[in-house]
């Protein structure tokens, strides 16, 4: 129930709708990842009184929201909570990142099928789509990709491409370095990949790709649009339950390698995504 309600919170923010006090306070609660912030911090990121948090604050335990408390070091959400926001996720984004536009969803069927009803509904720019979990994921050759809520990552780009056909095999290859990437730069345990598309993590299936491809000139013979899925279920805790990061920083630190990768110049990543590959 608080995962349906503290989503819907973060949802409205992303929005640009006017957060209440309480709404608020879950979103700097979410940025600080489980650290203790003090109620005066609270106050002062929000303008507002200690009272005003205090009271906020005590509301947001009544209606059941995971807020825990400190003592004299302050407030924070429990381990439990891994909660997506587009504020937090931008929060984490590099400056070259800064004109993708984000959406995060609490559901969706799949967020390639979303991005492709944007992209029909007249969507122009370059867009990262997020969701808590989808009914209808998606894997290669149209398998099914389970996505169950608060347990991974499921996520699909929209962008601007400009490829040849044969330059297609790129975006898999490219994708999955960008991936790779992302692991090693939050040094979480490093990934290897079997087929063009799956990733494993010491030898369990844990995520794929799916990139779809959309030419609106056919004359030109590029395609001109590009749809990349990216599905992970995987646990970002240590054996002994600490975390090592949060699903929002990861999702950052992916679009920050994605939007990096040339794909009309393999040769900048084939060579790490051949070593990464099992033989």
């Amino acid at each position: 129930m608080w995962n349906t309600l503290m989503l819907g919170f973060l949802q409205v923010w992303a929005s640009g709708e006017k957060m209440s006090i309480k709404g608020k306070l879950l979103e700097e609660l979410n940025k600080r990842e489980g650290k203790p912030v003090s109620g005066q911090q609270l106050a002062d990121a929000l303008g507002v009184s200690r009272n005003a948090v205090w009271k906020a604050i005590h509301a947001l335990i009544q209606e059941g929201y995971p807020v825990a408390s400190a003592g004299n070091r302050g407030y924070f959400l429990t381990d439990s909570s891994d909660l997506l926001s587009a504020s937090v996720i931008r929060s984490w984004l590099p400056e070259s990142c800064r004109s993708l536009k984000l959406k995060v969803y609490r559901e969706v069927d799949s967020t390639n099928r979303e991005a492709a009803r944007l992209l029909s509904a007249g969507e122009t720019g370059e867009l990262l789509l997020v969701s808590d979990t989808q009914t209808a994921g998606r894997g290669h050759n149209g398998s099914s990709f389970p996505s169950p809520a608060n347990k991974g990552i499921y996520c699909s780009f929209l962008l601007h491409a400009g490829l040849r056909p044969d330059q297609l095999e790129n975006v898999f290859s490219g994708t999955a370095v960008a991936v790779l990437r992302a692991f090693s730069a939050l040094q979480l345990p490093p990934l290897s990949i079997r087929g063009t598309d799956e990733f494993y993590l010491e030898r369990k299936k844990t995520g794929g790709i799916l990139c779809e491809a959309n030419s609106s000139d056919l004359e030109s013979g590029l395609f001109d649009r590009l749809i990349i899925g990216i599905g992970l279920y995987l646990s970002l805790t240590t054996a002994d339950g600490k975390k090592m990061c949060g699903r929002n920083r990861l999702i950052a630190e992916i679009a920050s390698q994605v939007r990096q990768i040339n794909y009309t110049d393999p040769k900048a990543f084939l060579r790490e995504y051949n070593a990464a590959r099992e033989p």
